[in-house]
């Protein structure tokens, strides 16, 4: 039934988000392998893929959580996607916490 389902979410903003974030997917897959890594540089290697996976990350969260006030089936996933997102940061601040103290 692709009719109803264009008509739902055939956006710009879904289109041009979903388009982007496939493009990053696919780069951070072709990247993913250590020949094509070394090729791009770790600098750049780390921007393409913090980058792909925050917006494949805002996606799904504004997917999920969004859903989830309107119908609790998606509670699930939108606590997941909050617990990743907590779990990210603390990782984070650990890092930085650790790495002023050993300087």
């Amino acid at each position: 039934f692709p009719h109803p389902f264009l008509e739902q979410s055939a956006t710009p903003a879904t289109l041009y988000g979903g388009g982007l974030s496939y493009v990053l997917v696919a780069l951070m897959t072709a990247t993913s392998f250590e020949g094509s890594a070394r090729w791009l540089g770790p600098r750049r290697w780390r921007y393409l893929h913090l980058a792909g996976s925050y917006l494949v990350y805002i996606i799904f969260a504004q997917s999920y959580i969004v859903r989830a006030f309107k119908d609790a089936a998606y509670l699930p996933l939108a606590v997941a996607l909050i617990a990743a997102l907590v779990l990210r940061i603390a990782a984070r601040l650990k890092k930085r916490g650790s790495s002023s103290a050993i300087s």
